[in-house]
């Protein structure tokens, strides 16, 4: 499901986790020996297909076309932030019955999504929350994906951390009081 294109990406993901979840709430009623050892196999079996997707470079998780799966070791500069937020911006136009109106679509992978698919291929827990009560990783965890070498997510998570985006225009978090 995750395996989607901008600007439906994020979509995909939130869709998929949502799944994910529900299929883990499932499980729960599960009350035969040969059903539980099945649905371990499967679990395992997803783990290993959504790893590629926490791989990507910063850019694929907002949503922008990313050929390089791998963040080279460089500081990402203000410029870069600048010009990640000015190519995020998604317009869309909707018309219905002669009306129409242009739309920016947020392209930006949903952090809680991402902390689900990352969680279930971490350690499988039953007593996962539903998505809406499922922490980002702004609350913790940046060490857990630094740990794990997925640079691209890192990069990602650090800038969504320090910036806001607002359409393309981007403010430092702790400028904003100023």
């Amino acid at each position: 499901m995750i395996d989607s294109d901008a600007p439906t990406r994020n979509i995909a993901w939130v869709n998929a986790a949502r799944l994910l979840l529900r299929a883990q709430h499932l499980s729960k009623s599960i009350t035969e020996e040969y059903h539980e050892r099945e649905w371990r196999l499967f679990t395992e079996e997803w783990k290993i297909k959504f790893l590629p997707f926490l791989s990507n470079s910063h850019e694929y998780y907002f949503g922008l076309p990313s050929s390089d799966p791998v963040v080279p070791a460089t500081k990402i500069e203000k410029t870069d932030i600048d010009s990640i937020a000015e190519r995020s911006v998604v317009e869309t136009s909707l018309e219905i019955d002669g009306y129409s109106s242009t739309l920016h679509a947020n392209s930006f992978v949903s952090e809680r999504a991402i902390r689900v698919i990352f969680e279930f291929t971490e350690i499988y827990d039953h007593n996962d929350d539903p998505l809406n009560n499922t922490r980002g990783f702004l609350d913790d965890g940046m060490t857990q994906v630094e740990n794990r070498h997925l640079l691209g997510l890192l990069a990602y998570l650090k800038i969504r951390l320090r910036y806001l985006f607002i359409g393309e225009e981007v403010r430092e978090r702790s400028k904003l009081n100023d």
